[in-house]
């Protein structure tokens, strides 16, 4: 008999690969039109995995799991599933960020226990975090763990986006090899309506830049609850995705709405236009279930 293949710490770097699916696992706006009718919270995740290959892994920013846990999430997520978990706030929302190397270097060391599954990190620095601490951000950077997935940056300050800072950040991210988040944030704010106004955590407004610093891309898309709106910018997105797969860099594409009801269709759109581009990705798991999406509303 031959033994089963060793767990590696985390997900290698996938040349062309591409990686699709929603910021959380489950949502009570699902049972039925994306789960089966009565499924139980617990089994959200047994779900999910049916019908997408990633996760964003957004709870980890607030509360990083139990071993147990993170094992049970492990052992539900099938062959070539990946998470990208954020940081927990304890880290990247307390201050300067060099001071907490050592809770970081315990945090990734416990999400190694997601195995084959743990894909690139999302450092998401809060609002306040400006380019005054640029040093502190490098002296993070640099201290990263050469055994830890790299880390992938979301910038909230509108300072990292000036035409003073912007050049500098991208040729010292790009010196180090280190992903840039693409948060796109412009659908919820382009219509005159407010579709953020019950959520205590609204999405920023903020500059988009295309040009990705390393071979790993995260773009993070912040739909409208009309999801006819979002034709706005999805079908430049497709294009942009098809480049840099066939450039040879692995995409993660993250597709959330303030109505999390939408947010599977909207990855489910981003999809169909990249296969109806031809673009290198692979199909949805969702489209292989028996039973076909029953969407709650047409685009």
């Amino acid at each position: 008999m031959h033994a089963p293949p060793l767990r590696t710490a985390h997900a290698p770097f996938r040349p062309g690969a591409f990686h699709l699916g929603c910021a959380v696992w489950g949502h009570p706006g699902w049972v039925g039109p994306v789960f089966p009718a009565g499924t139980a919270q617990r089994r959200h995740l047994e779900e999910y995995v049916k019908r997408f290959a990633a996760v964003e892994g957004n709870s980890v920013f607030h509360g990083m799991p139990v071993r147990a846990t993170l094992e049970r999430w492990r052992d539900t997520m099938p062959a070539g599933f990946v998470m990208t978990p954020k940081l927990p706030r304890e880290v990247t929302h307390a201050g300067p960020l060099a001071p907490r190397a050592a809770d970081r270097d315990a945090a990734l060391a416990h999400l190694a226990l997601l195995g084959p599954h743990l894909g690139p990190i999302l450092l998401q620095l809060p609002p306040r975090y400006a380019p005054v601490a640029f040093e502190d951000l490098l002296a993070f950077l640099d201290g990263w763990p050469d055994d830890a997935p790299a880390p992938l940056v979301e910038f909230r300050h509108l300072g990292w986006f000036s035409k003073d800072v912007a050049p500098r950040l991208h040729a010292a991210l790009v010196e180090r090899g280190v992903g840039r988040v693409i948060l796109d944030t412009r659908p919820v704010y382009a219509f005159g309506d407010d579709p953020q106004r019950d959520n205590p955590r609204k999405k920023p407004r903020l500059p988009v830049p295309v040009e990705p610093p390393a071979a790993r891309v995260l773009l993070r898309f912040i739909g409208h609850p009309d999801r006819a709106h979002n034709d706005r910018w999805l079908p430049r997105w497709a294009e942009l995705v098809d480049g840099w797969l066939r450039e040879g860099r692995e995409v993660f594409a993250f597709c959330h709405c303030p109505d999390e009801d939408h947010s599977p269709w909207i990855a489910r759109r981003l999809q169909e236009l990249l296969e109806g581009r031809g673009a290198p990705v692979p199909p949805l798991p969702w489209d292989a279930l028996r039973e076909p999406p029953r969407q709650t509303r047409l685009f």
